[in-house]
């Protein structure tokens, strides 16, 4: 009796199923060592939802373009005229060779602010305090947009006024005929700035200040009063050849020729004060300005990089940055290689508010400095000044318009990598700085350092957003940080970004836009892979998906399935393998999924390529359908396999939300 032969099991189908990508774009491990949910390749697509991969939203015109070259930011401010709120985009434009001040209200057309010519080519940041905004450029000095509606230069530019020396400075002791002592007094004239120190007058008296008797011994200052001037500060030297600190402030009289102060010897020196060497009254020249608490902070003096100004801590002494009402200046990292370029609003290690100075080093390195408000009480004078200390650690940026701060947190490029400052759970009271760039190590070698100043950066919706050299003199690249899906990186965005900005407009919807060779655009998915008329193209890359942990085994591939949300128009999809008979990897399937083609004619869609007499009419439409598939069928022996997807055409849009690989194991082959 002849047997007959038993049914053996059909071999068992296995699947690999990956559904999002939050490891993000890898360039620092090889293609074999990423993980499945990362990313060899990530251009012009970011991750949405749980992390799917979608093109970039297109650059399209975003209003009225400028009426001439744009010069640094593209600024916001707001005016409150009662219980009216109004926003506006602010910029300093290059009209045919004047530059000005030109302001937006949403879509409207551009209005231009007269009352001060800028540096042509100089770039200009802006700050809004105290119903102005500040405009700074590093060349011309400080001037404001008056944006108080009650004001009689609403809307005008106001440049600091320039006030004259104060002459005419005596001094004249009485009850203290001597000549034991010598006293050097000075007197400064202000507005918003103050003039330099000269005109000192020396005198010798009988007595050490302190010692007077407080009635009839006293020494009594006079000088000429000077147009314009709101407030005097009288400054003493009672050493000889000492510098001359502050003493104190009289406010102009109003009437008569001279003003007077009367120095009784029981007010103490401020000696963090000392008599200013140059003119500010024109005010001061900054690169930028920032603001903590109400209080301005000024960097970017070209006469001394390392000088921070600050101006008063009330309202109307915002702009004062000399002695009176609480402003001044003073050297961050003195001597040393570090040069503040950035001043936020931060936090020591135990959770204390702090004013931090991020500074520029050399090699990638920086220091972070503290500046904390302290007074000093000299008998019965309250001295205030900054107490500047040096942070823990040594992390600073070369990027001062690069740095984001966003979830209690600060993050910032340097010359080694993006950083991130913040305090560690499981280390209290010690602010940590982490390098968040260990994925795109040989990305960041591409940056051009020597231009890295002009990084731009900006936190939308859950992301990071770095406009960056990239092997270019100008911004040519955006860098994503993907903060709610794994903290992947997503890049490149290939767009020329000088800028990047928010704006909120009148009607409460935000807009991120890109300053893009001259020209004002927003990022928007009205528009599908389409930056203001040209294609944009999108790419994303696997790494090696592999049928085992160690790469050994290899699959029969049966298929490859993409899956698709929602997709527009025509998308490329390619499978690479290592085969058996093969060294190097070679393409083992391809093919292209397009959605939602129509023709004109027959009115069936898969007619026919073509209308007739050879005329095309493609209308890229979305499905109405959620979820499309697309299968590659393989039907080889494989090691591993990559893939990627690639569109080139415009009016395309999707989600890739899934790629499954179905094989048989075939165990591993000698």
């Amino acid at each position: 009796m002849i047997k007959p032969p038993q049914a053996t099991a059909p071999p068992k189908i296995e699947r690999v199923s990956i559904m999002n990508w939050v490891g993000g774009y890898n360039s620092t491990q090889d293609d074999g060592r990423i993980p499945n949910d990362g990313l060899t390749a990530a251009q012009n697509v970011l991750l949405e939802q749980d992390g799917v991969i979608r093109p970039w939203p297109s650059m399209i015109e975003y209003g009225p373009q400028p009426s001439g070259t744009i010069l640094g930011e593209i600024g916001e401010f707001k005016v409150i005229n009662g219980s009216t709120k109004t926003n506006y985009l602010i910029t300093v434009q290059n009209v045919s060779g004047t530059a000005h001040v030109w302001i937006r209200k949403d879509l409207d057309a551009w209005i231009e602010c007269t009352g001060k010519n800028f540096d042509t080519t100089a770039d200009c940041h802006f700050l809004q305090i105290a119903n102005k905004v500040l405009i700074t450029n590093g060349v011309d000095n400080l001037s404001y947009l008056d944006i108080n509606p009650t004001s009689g230069s609403y809307l005008d530019v106001v440049p600091f006024v320039s006030l004259a020396a104060v002459t005419g400075v005596s001094a004249t002791p009485t009850g203290l005929t001597g000549t034991t002592y010598t006293l050097r007094y000075a007197v400064t004239a202000s507005n918003q700035g103050e003039t330099a120190g000269t005109n000192a007058s020396a005198i010798t008296v009988s007595k050490i200040r302190g010692s007077w008797n407080g009635t009839s011994e006293y020494v009594d200052i006079t000088w000429n009063r000077v147009t314009n001037a709101t407030q005097y500060h009288v400054y003493l030297s009672d050493t000889t050849g000492g510098v001359q600190s502050y003493l104190g402030t009289v406010t102009d009289p109003g009437t008569g020729a001279t003003a007077t102060f009367r120095d009784w010897g029981d007010t103490g020196l401020d000696y963090t004060r000392s008599i200013p060497l140059e003119d500010t009254s024109a005010g001061p020249i900054a690169k930028r300005a920032f603001s903590v608490n109400g209080r301005v902070f000024l960097l970017g003096d070209p006469s001394n990089m390392r000088l921070v100004r600050y101006g008063g801590d009330t309202p109307e002494s915002a702009l004062d940055f000399g002695p009176y009402n609480g402003g001044g200046s003073g050297e961050i990292g003195s001597g040393g290689k570090e040069v503040p370029v950035a001043i936020k609003s931060f936090r020591r290690g135990n959770g204390t508010p702090s004013i931090v100075a991020l500074c520029q080093s050399t090699a990638g390195r920086g220091k972070r400095y503290t500046l904390t408000p302290e007074t000093l009480t000299i008998g019965e004078t309250v001295i205030s000044y900054f107490k500047v200390e040096e942070d823990n650690g040594e992390d600073g940026t070369d990027s001062p318009d690069g740095v984001i701060l966003y979830r209690d947190s600060l993050w910032y490029p340097s010359l080694d990598g993006f950083k991130s400052t913040y305090t560690k759970e499981q280390v209290q009271n010690i602010l940590s700085t982490d390098k968040v760039s260990g994925k795109i190590e040989p990305d960041i070698s591409n940056i051009s350092t020597q231009n890295l100043d002009k990084c731009v950066g900006v936190a939308y919706q859950g992301r990071l957003y770095w406009a960056l050299p990239v092997g270019a003199e100008e911004n040519n690249q955006i860098w994503t940080l993907d903060l709610e899906r794994g903290r992947g990186w997503m890049l490149p965005r290939y767009v020329k970004a000088s800028w990047l900005s928010l704006y909120e407009d009148n009607a409460g919807k935000t807009h991120f836009l890109a300053l893009s060779e001259n020209g004002l655009y927003e990022f928007s998915y009205s528009s599908l892979t389409n930056d203001n008329g040209t294609a944009m193209s999108t790419y994303a890359r696997s790494g090696m998906i592999k049928f085992s942990k160690d790469g050994m085994e290899w699959g029969s591939v049966i298929d490859v399935t993409f899956v698709f949300l929602r997709p527009k128009g025509s998308i490329e999809i390619q499978v690479e393998g290592l085969t058996e008979d093969e060294e190097l990897a070679q393409s083992v399937g391809s093919d292209t999924y397009v959605s939602g083609d129509s023709f004109a004619g027959w009115g069936e869609s898969t007619f026919s390529s073509s209308l007739a007499w050879g005329e095309t009419i493609n209308i890229p439409s979305g499905s109405n359908i959620t979820r499309k598939t697309k299968t590659v069928e393989i039907d080889e022996e494989l090691n591993w396999l990559i893939w990627s997807i690639k569109t080139t055409d415009p009016g395309v849009d999707y989600r890739l939300a899934d790629v499954i690989v179905r094989y048989i194991n075939v165990g591993t082959k000698t």
